[in-house]
């Protein structure tokens, strides 16, 4: 695998992991921090410049975002058209969720109906199950399976 196939399934994986809401959302690194404008104070920035800097220092407004490169967007836009083809777990007293695999009788039938062309869904399959193995590991290790409560009896 090359280097731009791992740049662009490490976005496909983490674009899967946002979905699900198995990941934290991007924060880009500031480019200002304390240190920053303690510096800026001690040369005599004036109070404006200061609540300019702070403001870079706030998170985003939008942490629901997240960039996808444009070769993924077909790969990506798939994955979320098959979202209905998932077999999950889930733990009735917890509510947590568990992605255990896609059905693949499904997603090839959602292929079809999508009259995807073989070649286009050979490369879009790849990247399915890369994301499909990526979500399961995630989801996984975020699963609480929990016995029933005291005194319960089925």
């Amino acid at each position: 695998m090359g280097r731009c196939e791992r740049r662009t399934r490490k976005k496909l994986v983490g674009a899967a992991l946002r979905w699900a809401g198995l990941d934290e959302p991007d924060r880009p690194e500031s480019p200002v921090d304390q240190n920053v404008l303690d510096g800026a104070r001690a040369m005599g920035a004036t109070p404006e410049q200061l609540e300019q800097l702070k403001r870079q220092l706030a998170p985003p407004a939008d942490t629901s975002a997240y960039q996808v490169w444009p070769e993924n967007w077909d790969s990506l836009e798939f994955f979320v058209s098959v979202a209905s083809q998932w077999v999950t777990t889930e733990n009735r007293y917890t509510g947590d969720r568990r992605f255990d695999r896609l059905d693949y009788a499904g997603v090839e039938a959602a292929a079809r109906m999508l009259r995807l062309p073989k070649a286009k869904l050979a490369a879009m399959f790849t990247d399915l199950q890369g994301m499909e193995q990526a979500l399961r590991s995630a989801s996984a290790k975020a699963f609480k399976p929990e016995p029933p409560p005291r005194g319960f009896t089925f």
